[in-house]
């Protein structure tokens, strides 16, 4: 996150951007940068626990979680029905589509990862609440400044990195998931997100086993 929070952060000057916010602001960002850290860790936690078929059905939940959520927190947002059954109806097309990789995971990861997916919503809800009171871009590079601050302490206390022993096909893999995993997807999403219902758009995400 470190590389592309950078990349972020000039791609936004670029635009001439103003990354200045108020200590206010800075306070209702920290709420996003905490849900997106503890999300992120939840999900990393909880995969060791449970199958990838498992982890793969819970994630894809989250759109489900959006629906409900952004009603009740943002006013211009409406519970839609259809948008309910639709992510029903997919959900159900994972369990089928992933049926053969459901083996029976560890309850313990299982709730981790069906809480991943609910932080991941009310990430995403909070995320567009906000974006009626402060800049897009000022909302993604801040919260992603204290995400991957919280993430390098993390870090430093849970985990033993040797760069050396890390293969230089590691280090392409790495390259390639900054530019297009990171920075275009943030990007791209956060984008969309300020010109949509987020309730409308997260379905969208549905799309994803499709491609990989």
């Amino acid at each position: 996150f470190c590389p592309a929070t950078i990349i972020i952060i000039a791609f936004v000057r670029f635009q001439k951007i103003s990354l200045a916010v108020s200590f206010k602001e800075l306070r209702l960002i920290c709420i996003v940068g905490f849900i997106s850290t503890l999300q992120i860790i939840t999900f990393i936690y909880g995969a060791q626990f449970t199958t990838g078929g498992r982890v793969t059905l819970f994630l894809f939940s989250y759109p489900f979680f959006v629906a409900i959520l952004a009603p009740i927190f943002i006013q211009e947002e409406r519970f839609n029905i259809w948008i309910i059954i639709g992510c029903t109806i997919a959900i159900s097309g994972l369990i089928f589509a992933l049926y053969n990789r459901l083996a029976a995971g560890a309850m313990k990861g299982d709730i981790m990862e069906l809480i991943s997916a609910l932080l991941y919503a009310l990430y995403i809800v909070v995320n567009k609440k906000l974006m009626r009171r402060i800049h897009t871009w000022k909302i993604l590079v801040w919260a992603l400044i204290i995400s991957t601050s919280l993430y390098f302490i993390c870090s430093l206390i849970f985990e033993k990195v040797n760069l050396s022993a890390i293969r230089h096909d590691a280090w392409i893999a790495l390259a390639v998931q900054v530019v297009f995993t990171t920075c275009f997807t943030f990007l791209s999403w956060q984008y969309l997100l300020s010109r949509h219902s987020a309730a409308k758009l997260s379905p969208f995400f549905f799309a994803a086993p499709i491609f990989g």
